[in-house]
């Protein structure tokens, strides 16, 4: 199966066996050519994520699925996954203007 489909599904399978290959920090250094762990100005704060570097096997194959000590925005995510698809990282950008015309209104209390 061509690795795009393992990604486009997210084969946990494909993911943990790619793990050894990648080394200690293989990870990592992916992650940051994604935008993750770097510092974005967006005008809010974002946790842009942290991937563990230089664990055990089974932490090497836990971090390749986004399990174990590895953790990351879903804005982070967002960015990386839409690093893949465009071919290089750029920092997301938050559209304030203009305002929403019609902001959805609060949940229940």
């Amino acid at each position: 199966m061509p690795f795009r489909t393992d990604f486009a599904k997210s084969c946990n399978t494909a993911f943990t066996a790619l793990a050894p290959k990648l080394g200690p920090d293989g990870l990592a250094q992916a992650g940051r050519a994604l935008g993750l762990e770097s510092q974005w100005d967006l005008g809010v704060d974002v946790f842009t994520g942290k991937v563990s570097v230089n664990g055990s096997p089974t932490e090497q194959a836990a971090a390749a699925i986004g399990q174990g000590t590895t953790v990351v925005s879903p804005l982070a995510m967002a960015g990386a996954t839409a690093a893949v698809a465009r071919g290089h990282w750029e920092q997301p950008k938050l559209l304030l203007d203009p305002a929403p015309g019609k902001p959805a209104p609060a949940g229940p209390a």
